[in-house]
């Protein structure tokens, strides 16, 4: 029987996409195994996957360097350079407990920044398939991120000057990054028998990947160019087939409440997202549901619920408006959803997302900073009053029902496997 190691980095957002897929071949007949950090790891387990799981997480790290949770996130947002120096040795250590898990794999699965897995597909000769999570990993010119780091790119460029110019920024900020990152990464592979490296990784793949994967919606991000293959599946999103039988959920779904979610990362360190949250809700006259763990200071009444975590999936369709963070995770589910968005994006690859779905027509952004019980009572008062955002909403969910990101990315992999047992 086939088998396929799937090495996953980052929140549970970051990881419940490839869930999906391996769901998908296991129904096929193909075995799946997971590597993933040891907070996501109970989640894929939960799914009846075996899991190695490994100290990866980025609060672990932080919090070993010396900083408390909001220090960790301030510096995340701040400079992206402290964030790659802590998780680099982590995200391409582990190559000896990792090529033990990886013994008899016929496919490994990973993003670019799961550094160790290209490691040990390089040394054991593994077929390596490498996956996008979110567009900004592509850093296309034609379609370029939003990156606080390179402010001068040319959005929306229509010209091939406009183009050519962001391919120049493109591959600075690659030299930059080889310049500043790979050397961090060479006493892992040394370790792992592997010479050190010369090409640029974060973005980059390390091992050149047999099949490239981009995991979300073409309606979300443009394709990539002709030259460069890269399947765009679609949002690959876990199935929830469980019923719900929390009668205070029920009920407030029923009035179609704001719902507030920062994710699995975030909400541990909210702030006073959650509770100037509620304020906004109230001055709009729609109840609210928030995720979080932290409940300190919430405000207590009827028309507010909390709860540690819920599917996305079971609750996003049944809001009036979704306030999220901008994780991928999360901005497929509420894409899929068809619900009007209120984005307030932090760091990473969600400002980009954010800027891609206010370009949609679905949603409006708020920056972390600028947050608050009045600012957000504005914007969700703009997005209740004007009918548009709930129509293209609607209907570009529609559109992306008809992708099935899960399916397409196991076609994908099952493509690879067949190369792979192939007599030639």
């Amino acid at each position: 029987m086939a088998r396929v190691l799937f090495v996953t980095y980052g929140s549970l957002g970051d990881t419940l996409p490839f869930v999906a897929i391996a769901e998908v071949l296991r129904a096929r007949g193909v075995t799946c195994d997971f590597v993933t950090n040891t907070r996501n790891a109970d989640a894929v387990r939960a799914r009846g996957f075996q899991c190695l799981s490994l100290t990866t997480d980025a609060s672990v790290l932080y919090e070993r360097a010396g900083y408390d949770a909001e220090a960790a996130v301030k510096a995340t947002r701040d400079n992206v350079d402290i964030f790659w120096k802590l998780v680099m040795p982590e995200y391409g250590g582990y190559c000896a407990e990792l090529e033990a898990h990886a013994a008899g794999a016929d496919v490994i699965v990973s993003t670019p920044w799961a550094f160790n897995a290209q490691s040990v597909a390089e040394k054991t000769g593994t077929a390596y398939v490498g996956a996008h999570l979110w567009p900004l990993g592509l850093m296309l010119p034609h379609d370029p991120p939003v990156v606080p780091q390179l402010p001068i790119l040319v959005k929306a460029p229509t010209s091939q000057l406009a183009i050519w110019w962001n391919a120049l920024l493109v591959k600075a900020a690659h030299a930059k990054m080889r310049y500043a990152y790979a050397r961090i990464l060479n006493a892992p592979r040394l370790e792992c028998g592997l010479p050190p490296l010369s090409r640029t990784p974060v973005l980059n793949f390390l091992t050149q990947p047999i099949a490239e994967m981009a995991l979300y919606s073409p309606s979300f991000a443009s394709a990539t160019p002709h030259e460069r293959s890269v399947t765009m599946t679609g949002f690959p999103v876990p199935k929830t087939d469980a019923a719900n039988e929390d009668a205070e959920l029920t009920a407030i779904l029923q009035d179609e409440p704001i719902v507030f979610s920062l994710g699995s990362i975030l909400s541990q360190t909210p702030g006073q997202f959650y509770v100037q949250s509620v304020a906004a809700a109230r001055a709009v006259g729609r109840k609210a549901l928030l995720l979080t763990q932290d409940t300190h200071g919430i405000p207590h009444g009827s028309d507010v619920l909390v709860r540690g975590f819920v599917p996305h999936g079971d609750v996003f369709p049944h809001a009036s408006v979704i306030v999220h963070h901008g994780g991928i995770g999360t901005t497929g589910q509420a894409l899929m959803a068809g619900k009007p968005q209120l984005v307030v994006p932090h760091f990473g690859d969600q400002p980009d997302n954010a800027a891609r779905l206010v370009r949609l027509g679905v949603a409006r952004s708020l920056s972390s900073t600028k947050y608050s019980d009045q600012s957000a009572g504005r914007a969700l008062k703009e997005l209740l009053g004007s009918p548009s955002f709930a129509i293209t909403a609607r209907d570009l969910a529609d559109q992306i029902h008809r992708e099935d990101g899960a399916a397409t990315g196991a076609d994908v992999i099952e493509r690879v496997l067949a190369e792979q047992h192939s007599p030639n």
